[in-house]
């Protein structure tokens, strides 16, 4: 009778630490979402953008294998955020003081829509960076890793160039 209520206990165990990482995953997700949308207003001032919308797909994060890249989900999602805000920084930059930075804000003002998604891969290293729908939608293809690169800049012109 101990075994088998040392057994349900164990099992409940095991359940409940699954359980918990899919919350804090959640959680962290959460608060990715939150850092986008609320540090954008940063970019939207500086490139004169007059609507300018976040999305981040986590369609691609579902499907990572974090364990053949050596990350643990649960802090590499919590570290997106960071990688958002930097990113937000490299566009401000753009539209601000880097060089031809009234010819980037020009052509940064048609963005409305920033869609954040995942690499392909998990192994990837660097943010990727695309127009779509006539340049009104930037596509930022994060890397999974969540780490800045401090080439992202370069990256982000490449968008247009």
């Amino acid at each position: 009778m101990k075994s088998a209520l040392w057994l349900g206990l164990v099992s409940c165990t095991m359940v409940s630490m699954s359980a918990n990482a899919s919350i804090e995953v959640k959680a962290k997700r959460m608060l990715t979402e939150n850092t986008m949308t609320e540090n954008v207003t940063k970019v939207q001032q500086a490139c004169g953008n007059e609507v300018l919308e976040t999305n981040i797909d986590w369609a691609q994060w579902d499907n990572y294998d974090f364990s053949e890249a050596r990350l643990d989900k649960v802090k590499t999602t919590g570290w997106l955020g960071g990688l958002i805000n930097y990113i937000y920084d490299d566009m401000v930059k753009l539209c601000t003081t880097t060089e031809h930075a009234a010819l980037y804000k020009e052509e940064f003002q048609k963005v409305q829509k920033i869609q954040f998604v995942g690499q392909d891969s998990v192994n990837a290293k660097k943010a990727g960076f695309a127009l779509d729908e006539g340049g009104s939608v930037l596509k930022v293809a994060l890397n999974p890793n969540a780490a800045y690169d401090s080439s992202t800049l370069k990256y982000l012109k490449q968008a247009w160039n």
